[in-house]
């Protein structure tokens, strides 16, 4: 009897959520989402069908069905559950006549060649006789919320938004990390805490007050690897091993960073949350620690298994945005997507920049960025415009993206400059001195270390800072400047500056420093 396996994907996940730029539409969109995709349930509408689930999460669905028709009943029933909540997922079925390997492959192809292929509901629609939707511009409103004319979507993701925020654990993911707290020391009020109205009160519980941290993280080779597997069985543990890892590792990240709520509200927001994505808003303070505390776990909950199959490990890459809570939650995404691409970027040259098996290194990594002035342009560009210039030689004001050992010790730098508690005056004029050309930057910071009498702290920590191999290849010859070759150079002092503000320290009575 011939064996079909169906391979789904849910489409346009980020323009599904972020169709209204609010919070509270967000939330709501992001717990149907949540909901639709959960893996007890998408379990049960498979075993409906007489199939087996292989794995359900991420917006992803694998399973296999012994009849083409079921397969085709399951794919078409998926898809009107979406379409009910105005999501859209795409599936394929694929008959399983040769190895298990080979069938992910072609259903693969095949999944990818039908998204592309697919024409998604536009919604460009015009008529004197209806009036579009305020809040999503697309469609015809059906009734007035909140005052303002809101069509039937709209409507939904608010109704969810806000019952979530009254109703927590109405979340899946929220309810994922209750019952991950029950199972694990931590403070009881998370179950009576609330979620925030909007982005300005998320805003008002970080230090300092009306800035957000905004992480997005994803996988690194997560699809290469899993094409790699030969059985059902292996690919399933992989899958769930991925998404276990990540949940656990976020969930112990939140509860280490940030130990209780504030004042009963949950200083953080699950957007995406699932299969090897992570979404997540948090106080600007947090997002830092918060991210490479992530990184960390997942590379050791993992790491049984990646071993299991000849792997030294699984990593992540993540992008983090640092911006006031009036910024625009659309162009935080945007940013943090540029972030993440960098990110990965590093990860594949440390990974494929070398063609010797035993120097290939996969490593975690990180970009981040803290948004002064809002810009348009990629961050890319941004880099090149504003932190790049010729003064005795191309001089680039950053050497991000890090690896996660270097992003680590950048932040414990940032902690140990506040510890030995150099003035912000200093701080500003190494700043400015990274603007006036090579030469002049030298001899400036030069002037600036001679003149700090009685500050031995700051003196050694700059010694440590440019012998350390991470951040300075010829020693620190040229400091602050760390030589590229070929008349080029990098510094990492805006990069500690960037986040200074960021990067919780404390004294010995527990004040913040």
């Amino acid at each position: 009897m011939s064996k079909y396996l169906v391979l789904m994907d849910t489409d346009k996940i980020k323009q599904y959520i972020y169709s209204v730029g609010k919070l509270k539409q967000i939330r709501g969109a992001s717990s149907i989402l949540a909901k639709l995709n959960k893996k007890e349930q998408v379990e049960q509408r498979v075993s409906s069908y007489g199939g087996k689930c292989i794995y359900a999460g991420g917006g992803q669905v694998m399973a296999i069905f012994n009849s083409d028709e079921k397969a085709d009943e399951f794919i078409r029933a998926e898809q009107a559950k979406y379409e009910e909540s105005d999501a859209s997922i795409t599936g394929i079925k694929e008959e399983h006549i040769n190895s298990f390997n080979e069938v992910v492959k072609k259903a693969q192809i095949k999944l990818r060649r039908a998204k592309e292929e697919k024409v998604l509901k536009s919604h460009l629609i015009t008529s004197p006789f209806f009036k579009t939707c305020q809040l999503c511009g697309v469609n015809p409103a059906s009734k007035i919320k909140y005052e303002k004319f809101a069509c039937t979507v709209c409507e939904k993701k608010i109704d969810k938004g806000e019952e979530v925020r009254e109703k927590p654990a109405e979340n899946p993911i929220y309810k994922e990390f209750l019952n991950y707290m029950k199972s694990n020391p931590a403070d009881p009020e998370w179950e009576k805490a609330k979620f925030t109205e909007d982005l300005s009160e998320l805003g008002k519980l970080s230090e300092p007050e009306n800035y957000l941290g905004f992480i997005y993280a994803d996988g690194n080779r997560i699809g290469e690897r899993l094409l790699k597997l030969t059985t059902e069985k292996q690919y399933q543990e992989m899958s769930e091993t991925v998404e276990k890892g990540l949940q656990e590792s976020v969930f112990e990240s939140l509860r280490n960073c940030i130990p209780k709520p504030s004042n009963r509200k949950i200083p953080f927001e699950f957007v995406i949350l699932g299969g090897d994505d992570l979404i997540l808003l948090t106080p600007a303070q947090k997002a830092i620690p918060i991210a490479l505390e992530i990184l960390t776990k997942f590379e050791k909950k993992t790491k049984a298994f990646a071993n299991k199959i000849d792997e030294e490990k699984f990593t992540l890459s993540t992008g983090v945005i640092i911006a006031h809570s009036k910024f625009p939650i659309v162009s935080f995404t945007k940013l943090a997507e540029d972030l993440l691409k960098s990110a990965k970027k590093l990860n594949k040259e440390k990974w494929y920049g070398t063609e010797k098996v035993l120097e290939k290194r996969d490593n975690s990594t990180i970009d981040y960025l803290s948004v002064t002035t809002p810009s348009a342009n990629p961050v890319e560009v941004i880099r090149e415009k504003d932190l790049t210039y010729t003064g005795g030689g191309t001089l680039k004001l950053t050497q991000r993206p890090f690896t996660l050992e270097k992003a680590k010790r950048i932040v414990n730098i940032v902690k140990d400059i506040k510890k030995c508690k150099l003035s912000r005056s200093r701080l500003y004029s190494i700043y400015n001195s990274l603007f006036e050309g090579k030469n002049q930057s030298i001899l400036n910071i030069l002037s600036l270390l001679t003149r700090l009498k009685g500050e031995e702290d700051i003196k050694k920590l700059f010694g440590r800072l440019k012998t350390d191999p991470l951040f300075y290849s010829n020693g620190g010859a040229l400091f602050p400047w760390n030589s590229l070759g070929g008349f080029a150079y990098d510094t990492p002092f805006l990069d500690i500056l960037e986040i200074y503000d960021f990067i919780e320290v404390t004294d010995e009575y527990g004040n913040r420093i």
